[in-house]
Protein backbone atom coordinates (compact mmCIF):
# COMPACT_ATOMS: atom_id res chain seq x y z
CA UNK A 1 0.00 0.00 0.00
CA UNK A 2 2.82 2.27 0.87
CA UNK A 3 4.51 1.80 -1.98
CA UNK A 4 1.53 2.02 -4.26
CA UNK A 5 0.68 5.84 -2.19
CA UNK A 6 4.40 6.50 -3.26
CA UNK A 7 4.34 5.65 -7.21
CA UNK A 8 1.38 7.60 -7.31
CA UNK A 9 2.68 10.93 -5.39
CA UNK A 10 5.39 10.66 -7.74
CA UNK A 11 3.64 10.62 -10.69
CA UNK A 12 1.77 14.05 -9.52
CA UNK A 13 5.11 15.11 -8.88
CA UNK A 14 6.14 14.62 -12.34
CA UNK A 15 2.48 15.58 -14.06
CA UNK A 16 3.04 19.25 -15.71
CA UNK A 17 1.38 22.13 -13.88
CA UNK A 18 -1.06 22.65 -16.72
CA UNK A 19 -1.96 18.79 -16.41
CA UNK A 20 -2.39 18.70 -12.85
CA UNK A 21 -4.82 21.58 -12.74
CA UNK A 22 -6.79 20.39 -15.45
CA UNK A 23 -6.92 16.96 -13.89
CA UNK A 24 -8.50 18.59 -10.32
CA UNK A 25 -10.35 20.61 -12.68
CA UNK A 26 -11.84 17.49 -14.49
CA UNK A 27 -12.44 15.91 -11.16
CA UNK A 28 -14.65 18.49 -9.69
CA UNK A 29 -16.83 18.47 -12.58
CA UNK A 30 -16.85 14.12 -12.17
CA UNK A 31 -17.71 14.67 -8.43
CA UNK A 32 -20.08 17.60 -9.11
CA UNK A 33 -22.03 15.60 -11.02
CA UNK A 34 -22.34 12.84 -9.02
CA UNK A 35 -23.04 14.64 -6.03
CA UNK A 36 -26.21 16.72 -8.20
CA UNK A 37 -27.44 13.44 -9.84
CA UNK A 38 -27.07 11.22 -6.63
CA UNK A 39 -29.90 14.43 -5.09
CA UNK A 40 -30.33 15.68 -1.33
CA UNK A 41 -30.23 12.16 0.21
CA UNK A 42 -26.36 11.20 -0.72
CA UNK A 43 -23.59 12.99 -0.02
CA UNK A 44 -20.50 12.97 -2.27
CA UNK A 45 -18.50 16.03 0.05
CA UNK A 46 -15.78 13.41 1.02
CA UNK A 47 -14.53 12.49 -2.63
CA UNK A 48 -14.12 16.38 -3.39
CA UNK A 49 -10.72 15.61 -1.33
CA UNK A 50 -9.56 14.48 -4.39
CA UNK A 51 -8.91 17.44 -6.33
CA UNK A 52 -7.88 18.98 -3.51
CA UNK A 53 -5.31 16.67 -2.60
CA UNK A 54 -4.23 16.62 -6.19
CA UNK A 55 -3.80 20.66 -6.41
CA UNK A 56 -2.21 20.91 -2.88
CA UNK A 57 0.43 18.18 -4.07
CA UNK A 58 1.18 19.19 -7.41
CA UNK A 59 0.61 23.15 -7.55
CA UNK A 60 1.18 26.17 -5.39
CA UNK A 61 -0.81 27.05 -1.74
CA UNK A 62 -2.28 29.73 -3.47
CA UNK A 63 -3.86 27.46 -6.01
CA UNK A 64 -4.89 24.54 -3.89
CA UNK A 65 -6.92 26.93 -2.48
CA UNK A 66 -8.56 27.59 -4.85
CA UNK A 67 -9.35 24.86 -5.93
CA UNK A 68 -10.99 24.23 -2.44
CA UNK A 69 -12.66 26.94 -2.70
CA UNK A 70 -14.37 26.03 -6.45
CA UNK A 71 -15.15 22.08 -4.47
CA UNK A 72 -17.32 24.12 -1.93
CA UNK A 73 -18.71 25.81 -4.75
CA UNK A 74 -19.64 23.02 -6.90
CA UNK A 75 -21.34 21.08 -3.93
CA UNK A 76 -23.46 24.80 -3.26
CA UNK A 77 -24.85 24.57 -6.76
CA UNK A 78 -25.51 20.96 -6.51
CA UNK A 79 -27.32 21.40 -3.01
CA UNK A 80 -29.47 24.04 -4.84
CA UNK A 81 -29.81 22.39 -8.01
CA UNK A 82 -31.51 19.40 -6.28
CA UNK A 83 -34.50 21.70 -5.08
CA UNK A 84 -33.80 20.60 -1.51
CA UNK A 85 -36.05 22.63 1.30
CA UNK A 86 -34.00 24.10 4.58
CA UNK A 87 -35.90 25.08 7.52
CA UNK A 88 -34.07 28.60 7.17
CA UNK A 89 -32.76 30.19 4.08
CA UNK A 90 -29.11 30.77 5.56
CA UNK A 91 -28.70 26.86 6.29
CA UNK A 92 -27.03 26.20 2.50
CA UNK A 93 -24.51 29.41 2.65
CA UNK A 94 -23.06 28.05 6.83
CA UNK A 95 -23.14 24.02 5.15
CA UNK A 96 -20.66 25.47 1.81
CA UNK A 97 -18.49 27.50 4.27
CA UNK A 98 -18.10 24.92 6.75
CA UNK A 99 -17.55 22.88 3.79
CA UNK A 100 -14.86 25.14 2.08
CA UNK A 101 -13.15 25.57 5.59
CA UNK A 102 -12.86 21.38 5.35
CA UNK A 103 -11.45 21.80 1.88
CA UNK A 104 -9.25 24.77 2.72
CA UNK A 105 -7.79 22.69 5.82
CA UNK A 106 -7.48 19.50 3.95
CA UNK A 107 -5.26 21.48 0.99
CA UNK A 108 -3.09 22.77 3.61
CA UNK A 109 -2.87 19.40 5.52
CA UNK A 110 -1.55 17.86 1.92
CA UNK A 111 0.72 20.66 1.57
CA UNK A 112 2.66 20.64 4.67
CA UNK A 113 2.70 17.23 4.53
CA UNK A 114 4.28 17.64 0.45
CA UNK A 115 6.97 19.70 2.12
CA UNK A 116 7.80 17.44 5.00
CA UNK A 117 8.37 14.65 2.28
CA UNK A 118 10.86 16.51 -0.07
CA UNK A 119 12.63 17.42 3.34
CA UNK A 120 13.11 13.76 3.84
CA UNK A 121 14.15 12.76 0.31
CA UNK A 122 16.26 15.66 0.37
CA UNK A 123 17.86 14.75 4.14
CA UNK A 124 17.98 10.72 2.88
CA UNK A 125 20.35 11.93 -0.17
CA UNK A 126 22.50 14.54 1.42
CA UNK A 127 25.68 14.07 3.85
CA UNK A 128 24.93 15.53 7.05
CA UNK A 129 28.45 16.36 8.21
CA UNK A 130 29.42 18.40 4.59
CA UNK A 131 25.55 19.13 3.21
CA UNK A 132 27.14 17.49 0.06
CA UNK A 133 25.43 15.14 -1.98
CA UNK A 134 26.07 11.39 -0.22
CA UNK A 135 26.48 8.48 -2.52
CA UNK A 136 22.96 7.85 -3.04
CA UNK A 137 21.85 11.38 -4.38
CA UNK A 138 25.31 11.26 -6.25
CA UNK A 139 24.32 8.12 -8.07
CA UNK A 140 20.52 9.09 -8.76
CA UNK A 141 21.68 12.40 -9.93
CA UNK A 142 24.43 11.82 -11.58
CA UNK A 143 22.86 8.65 -13.95
CA UNK A 144 20.31 11.15 -14.95
CA UNK A 145 22.81 13.70 -16.06
CA UNK A 146 25.20 11.09 -18.17
CA UNK A 147 22.28 10.17 -19.66
CA UNK A 148 21.17 13.57 -20.66
CA UNK A 149 25.07 14.43 -21.35
CA UNK A 150 25.11 11.96 -23.79
CA UNK A 151 21.71 12.42 -25.61
CA UNK A 152 22.56 15.93 -26.34
CA UNK A 153 26.40 15.06 -27.25
CA UNK A 154 27.86 17.15 -24.51
CA UNK A 155 30.90 16.39 -22.59
CA UNK A 156 31.06 15.55 -19.34
CA UNK A 157 33.85 14.65 -16.45
CA UNK A 158 33.68 13.20 -13.39
CA UNK A 159 36.54 13.69 -10.63
CA UNK A 160 37.43 11.35 -7.75
CA UNK A 161 39.11 13.69 -4.57
CA UNK A 162 40.93 11.38 -1.58
CA UNK A 163 42.21 13.55 1.49
CA UNK A 164 45.96 12.69 1.42
CA UNK A 165 47.35 12.33 5.57
CA UNK A 166 43.60 12.76 6.57
CA UNK A 167 44.46 9.70 8.95
CA UNK A 168 47.74 11.73 10.59
CA UNK A 169 44.63 14.30 11.16
CA UNK A 170 42.75 11.76 13.06
CA UNK A 171 45.71 10.47 14.99
CA UNK A 172 47.32 14.05 16.18
CA UNK A 173 43.85 16.21 16.32
CA UNK A 174 41.21 13.47 17.09
CA UNK A 175 38.24 12.53 15.25
CA UNK A 176 36.21 15.98 15.71
CA UNK A 177 39.01 17.85 13.94
CA UNK A 178 38.90 15.38 11.25
CA UNK A 179 35.44 16.24 10.70
CA UNK A 180 35.94 19.86 10.23
CA UNK A 181 38.59 19.13 7.84
CA UNK A 182 35.71 17.09 6.23
CA UNK A 183 33.25 20.46 6.47
CA UNK A 184 35.32 23.00 5.08
CA UNK A 185 36.33 20.38 1.91
CA UNK A 186 32.50 20.26 1.51
CA UNK A 187 32.49 23.72 2.01
CA UNK A 188 34.75 25.04 -0.02
CA UNK A 189 33.57 22.74 -2.88
CA UNK A 190 29.84 24.68 -2.40
CA UNK A 191 31.59 28.02 -2.75
CA UNK A 192 34.15 27.43 -5.81
CA UNK A 193 32.38 25.15 -7.54
CA UNK A 194 29.54 26.23 -10.76
CA UNK A 195 25.62 26.07 -9.20
CA UNK A 196 25.42 22.82 -11.84
CA UNK A 197 28.21 20.83 -10.65
CA UNK A 198 27.15 18.24 -8.49
CA UNK A 199 29.83 17.94 -5.82
CA UNK A 200 29.56 14.64 -3.54
CA UNK A 201 31.21 13.27 -0.07
CA UNK A 202 30.61 9.04 -1.04
CA UNK A 203 33.54 7.71 1.80
CA UNK A 204 34.81 9.03 4.92
CA UNK A 205 37.24 10.90 2.97
CA UNK A 206 36.92 10.46 -0.48
CA UNK A 207 34.84 13.03 -2.40
CA UNK A 208 33.37 13.34 -6.55
CA UNK A 209 32.52 15.87 -8.82
CA UNK A 210 30.79 15.53 -12.11
CA UNK A 211 31.43 18.58 -14.18
CA UNK A 212 28.83 18.75 -17.12
CA UNK A 213 29.28 20.44 -20.25
CA UNK A 214 33.23 20.38 -19.25
CA UNK A 215 35.91 19.05 -21.93
CA UNK A 216 39.23 17.95 -20.61
CA UNK A 217 40.77 21.06 -20.83
CA UNK A 218 37.86 23.16 -19.16
CA UNK A 219 38.19 20.56 -16.23
CA UNK A 220 42.04 20.43 -15.64
CA UNK A 221 41.52 24.48 -14.98
CA UNK A 222 38.38 24.26 -12.72
CA UNK A 223 40.34 21.54 -10.93
CA UNK A 224 43.48 23.21 -10.39
CA UNK A 225 41.30 26.09 -9.12
CA UNK A 226 40.10 23.88 -6.62
CA UNK A 227 42.70 21.90 -6.02
CA UNK A 228 44.77 25.37 -4.99
CA UNK A 229 41.55 26.63 -2.94
CA UNK A 230 41.51 23.59 -0.85
CA UNK A 231 45.18 23.47 -0.35
CA UNK A 232 45.04 27.25 0.93
CA UNK A 233 41.84 26.44 3.31
CA UNK A 234 44.24 23.46 4.98
CA UNK A 235 46.95 25.55 5.45
CA UNK A 236 45.43 28.27 6.89
CA UNK A 237 44.24 26.47 9.47
CA UNK A 238 47.38 24.06 9.80
CA UNK A 239 46.24 20.83 8.80
CA UNK A 240 48.99 18.79 6.93
CA UNK A 241 45.87 17.61 4.52
CA UNK A 242 46.54 18.01 0.31
CA UNK A 243 43.99 16.27 -2.27
CA UNK A 244 44.82 13.87 -4.68
CA UNK A 245 42.10 13.80 -7.77
CA UNK A 246 41.66 11.21 -10.44
CA UNK A 247 39.44 12.87 -13.59
CA UNK A 248 37.89 10.85 -16.50
CA UNK A 249 36.40 12.85 -19.33
CA UNK A 250 33.30 11.66 -21.61
CA UNK A 251 33.39 12.21 -24.59
CA UNK A 252 30.16 13.44 -26.04
CA UNK A 253 30.76 11.14 -29.74
CA UNK A 254 29.85 8.01 -27.78
CA UNK A 255 26.08 6.96 -28.64
CA UNK A 256 25.75 4.96 -25.35
CA UNK A 257 26.25 7.03 -21.67
CA UNK A 258 28.68 4.77 -19.18
CA UNK A 259 26.67 3.91 -16.42
CA UNK A 260 28.10 5.87 -13.53
CA UNK A 261 29.92 3.09 -11.50
CA UNK A 262 32.16 2.46 -14.66
CA UNK A 263 32.94 6.07 -14.10
CA UNK A 264 33.67 6.62 -10.95
CA UNK A 265 35.80 3.15 -11.00
CA UNK A 266 38.17 4.95 -13.53
CA UNK A 267 38.50 8.37 -11.99
CA UNK A 268 38.76 6.19 -8.38
CA UNK A 269 41.96 4.23 -10.44
CA UNK A 270 43.42 7.65 -11.47
CA UNK A 271 43.19 9.10 -7.88
CA UNK A 272 45.44 6.14 -7.18
CA UNK A 273 47.83 6.73 -9.74
CA UNK A 274 48.06 10.29 -8.52
CA UNK A 275 48.56 9.41 -4.93
CA UNK A 276 51.42 7.10 -5.88
CA UNK A 277 53.19 9.63 -8.34
CA UNK A 278 53.48 11.84 -5.22
CA UNK A 279 49.94 12.68 -3.96
CA UNK A 280 48.65 16.65 -4.02
CA UNK A 281 48.37 16.31 -8.01
CA UNK A 282 45.62 16.15 -10.54
CA UNK A 283 45.92 12.80 -12.85
CA UNK A 284 43.20 13.29 -16.13
CA UNK A 285 42.30 11.06 -19.18
CA UNK A 286 39.49 10.38 -21.48
CA UNK A 287 36.58 7.66 -20.55
CA UNK A 288 37.77 4.14 -21.65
Amino acid sequence: MYDWLNRLLDWLDRLPKAASFALALLLIAVVGFGDYSTGHELSFSIFYVVPVAVAAFSLSKRIALAVAFLCALSWFAADLATGHTYSHYLIPYWNAAIRLAFFSITALAVFVYKASLQAERERARTDSLTGLANARGFYETAALELERMCRFKRSASLAYLDCDDFKQVNDTWGHLVGSQVLRVIGETMKAHLRSYDLPARIGGDEFVVLLPETDSAQTEIALEKLRLRLLTAMKERGWPVTLSIGVVTVSPAGDEPLLIDELIKQADSLMYEAKNSGKDRIVLRDAR
